[in-house]
């Protein structure tokens, strides 16, 4: 009898093995996708958040409420199954790529925020006063600086969308 089970292993191994690869892959590429989304996104929103625009900054507000109260299971339900009620049919890989970064930008926009928040309001102050432009001198002088704060945030983020992924399979 234990040989029979032996040799059905032997028989399932190469099945299970590419099985397990293909998974792998597929969440390493829901991953990298959406984290690349919700970067782009939240960088976006962060600079919304922070215009004193009071339209700009008020989007950025609704769309961070939104996104960050609302469950991220919920989301995915709604991008796949609420828009092909609508006509809209996506990709399953597509829905979850899309929910997750936009989830995602709504978590980094915030963590973007603070860290642009944190550098001191004197290097801006002296990058003006050597004559940047407001825009050159947050490219140039605070946003390096700033990109060193939020790298550990961003990390975090990305090991938790990671382990996230697997909610796609439940869309």
């Amino acid at each position: 009898m234990g040989d029979a089970v032996g040799s059905r292993l032997a028989e399932l191994w190469p099945y299970l093995l590419q099985t397990l690869l293909l998974g792998a892959g597929t969440t390493i590429f829901l991953t990298i996708a959406s984290l690349l989304v919700a970067i782009a996104l939240g960088f976006v929103l962060a600079l919304m958040r922070r215009s004193d625009n009071l339209i700009l900054s008020g989007i950025a507000r609704v769309y961070l409420e939104i996104f960050r109260n609302v469950p991220i299971l919920t989301q995915l339900f709604i991008l796949y199954f609420g828009l092909a009620r609508l006509g809209i049919t996506l990709p399953a890989a597509t829905a979850a790529i899309l929910g997750f970064g936009l989830n995602g930008a709504a978590i980094l926009s915030e963590v973007f925020r603070a860290s642009i928040n944190a550098i001191d309001r004197g290097q801006r102050e002296a990058a003006l006063a050597i004559g940047m432009t407001p825009a050159r001198a947050m490219w140039v002088i605070v946003l390096p600086q700033a990109v060193r704060i939020a790298l550990p945030p961003t990390g975090n983020f990305a090991i938790g969308l990671f382990k996230d992924t697997s909610l796609a399979s439940a869309a």
